[in-house]
């Protein structure tokens, strides 16, 4: 009899999982506790892991983006901007490394900086503009001086990704960040020179004016072009046998130079220092891509 009631006291000592006995009375684990063994006492989460309800018999690990540095936690903390963390049960985060940023909060990774921008330190929350008067095409940079000044007679983007190129007639104001239209005055556009009358004039085809405001001969074999080309985007324009070129551009090997133009030798022809001249006698040309 004494051995029967001896047990029967034990198992009614013992209380359900998620729950504690204190002094014979079975007291629900609070927020942030657990208890797997109805013999011990309900016990906090650990650090990384947390609980919000009551009676519970296990406490959940903290999801990517988010942390809890301490015991006994009812939820876990999301990483600050600049912050991340890519694991889960983590008891702190993870600082962006350079070349990355991240503005949101609890996030689970860094974003590589875009185009036109750079971040030189770990733990930004938002990568660092390029200054004015500069470009940077490449993502992921990790120093300023990655960004680079504007080729001259172009101007600086709000993105700072590329350098546009003004329109034809235009040309760029005072501080590079934008386009104005060429006046008749100097300044002049390049393309334009400054005639005797002190007016800014296009520069006759044959010629180009560039960044020195006086009109030049091409060399022998050139033509004079307008070059509109744009290094940073994908757009283009060359104009020859225009007047106000702004560069000369070498014609190809058998051509000669007429009028501004880049003709191929004829047959029975051939091309010797830019100019086309007639092949000797016994001697004949009829592909004008044979030498």
């Amino acid at each position: 009899m004494i051995f029967l009631l001896l047990i029967s006291t034990a198992a009614a000592s013992l209380c359900s999982l998620g729950f504690q006995n204190n002094n014979g009375t079975c007291e629900i684990c609070a927020q942030g506790r657990y208890n797997t063994d109805p013999s011990s006492a309900c016990q906090d989460c650990p650090n990384g892991f947390y609980q919000p309800t009551q009676g519970a018999q296990q406490c959940l690990g903290c999801v990517s983006g988010q942390y809890q540095d301490e015991q006994g936690a009812q939820q876990c903390l999301g990483c600050v901007s600049g912050q991340y963390q890519d694991e889960l049960s983590q008891t702190e985060c993870k600082a962006c490394p350079v070349g990355y940023s991240q503005v949101r909060n609890s996030s689970a990774s860094c974003d590589q900086c875009d185009v036109g921008r750079y971040s030189d330190q770990a733990g930004l929350a938002q990568c660092t503009l390029c200054p004015e008067g500069t470009y940077l095409n490449v993502s992921g940079s990790q120093l300023s001086t990655d960004c680079k000044a504007c080729p001259s007679n172009t101007y600086f983007t709000t993105q700072r990704s590329f350098c546009g190129v003004c329109a034809e007639g235009f040309k760029t104001n005072g501080n590079n960040s934008g386009c104005e239209e060429c006046s008749t005055t100097p300044p002049c556009c390049i393309g334009y020179a400054v005639d005797q009358g002190g007016l800014c004039t296009a520069c006759p085809s044959g010629t180009f004016a560039n960044s020195s405001g006086v009109c030049e001969s091409c060399p022998n074999g050139y033509i004079s072009v307008l070059n509109r080309i744009n290094a940073f985007t994908s757009e283009y324009r060359i104009l020859s046998v225009v007047n106000g070129s702004n560069e000369c551009q070498q014609c190809s090997p058998g051509s000669e130079v007429v009028e501004n133009r880049c003709t191929q030798c004829s047959t029975g022809k051939y091309e010797l220092n830019h100019n086309c001249i007639d092949c000797t006698v016994g001697q004949f040309k009829s592909n004008v891509s044979e030498m």
